[in-house]
């Protein structure tokens, strides 16, 4: 069921599914307590009344899930953030639209991950040369600081790997070479500090 516990865990708003769950209840209020033989031709009309009030609540409801789904993903924290709430969407059975419209977002975590892509070449390129941590000597605090950032990067990509939709996205290529372009060169300034360390 879509108005589950699944959905309120990935919502900032858990108040807005209990409403549209209320909603959902009372959209088949009416269709419990019909009160003629919807088989009878006579009733034709009527029953076409119902059903239309039906399909047009539905299709309220659905829009407004659509709305929730778009709100919970234009401000995310980090792509590692989209994709839990990808994976917590996976277990909810959608079909159609709503299907299609979370197919679509997982463009979105990668957009969000290539902006993390170029905020920490940004940090890595400005710092590179004048980091100091605290309580580390410098060498020790350039190898721990080159190592945050390569996790950093690291473990969203192959998180990325387990969904082929990202994979088989066409944006993924260049995603992936700026990732392993900036992974590379602080690999190889943290290998080289090490070198210098020994």
């Amino acid at each position: 069921l879509i108005l589950g516990p699944e959905l309120k865990s990935v919502t900032n708003n858990p108040r807005v599914i209990d409403d549209t769950r209320k909603e959902v209840d009372k959209l088949i209020v009416p269709l419990d307590q019909i009160p003629f033989d919807i088989f009878d031709t006579k009733y034709k009309t009527p029953w076409e009344t119902c059903m239309n009030n039906f399909m047009n609540g539905a299709l309220k409801i659905q829009d407004q899930l659509s709305g929730l789904i778009n709100t919970s993903f234009k401000d995310l924290r980090s792509s590692e953030a989209g994709l839990d709430l990808l994976d917590r969407f996976k277990n909810i059975q959608l079909a159609g639209e709503m299907k299609e419209q979370m197919d679509g977002k997982y463009n979105d975590v990668l957009m969000k991950y290539a902006e993390e892509v170029a905020a920490i070449t940004e940090l890595y390129n400005s710092g590179q040369s004048r980091i100091i941590l605290p309580h580390h000597p410098p060498v020790t605090g350039l190898i721990s600081w080159n190592r945050s950032l390569f996790i950093r990067l690291k473990k969203p990509i192959l998180r990325f790997l387990e969904h082929p939709q990202i994979v088989e996205s066409p944006q993924f290529v260049t995603v992936k070479a700026s990732y392993a372009a900036i992974a590379k060169e602080i690999d190889k300034i943290g290998r080289a500090s090490c070198r210098e360390r020994v």
